[in-house]
């Protein structure tokens, strides 16, 4: 009680001009506190979303890696050159292999 009794008699010994500074600069710092707690809970809601997005977009270039693959399968490729441009195996004497190795 005694605490309490000396810390309310130090508060009336004070000007009113510190007093109000005193207010002032509590009523600040708790503002700044406050607007500082809002941004970081705004900066967490959006960094949520943006793992969202990059979860659903990693998805999406395993999927485009699936298609991709089976695009480019040589066999349906083969099949597409018979069929739409008219191509054929070539012939054993049609191959020719050239060494870029071979001395001149």
């Amino acid at each position: 009680m005694r605490r309490k009794n000396s810390l309310l008699e130090y508060f009336k010994s004070i000007s009113v001009r510190t007093k109000l500074v005193l207010i002032v600069a509590l009523t600040a710092y708790g503002l700044i506190f406050s607007w500082s707690r809002m941004q970081l809970v705004k900066m967490s809601y959006q960094i949520h979303q943006l793992n969202q997005v990059h979860k659903k977009m990693t998805i999406k270039n395993e999927e485009l890696k699936v298609q991709l693959a089976e695009l480019l399968r040589p066999d349906r490729l083969a099949k597409i050159g018979e069929e739409q441009f008219d191509l054929k195996k070539p012939k054993t004497n049609q191959i020719w292999i050239f060494n870029s190795n071979e001395e001149k």
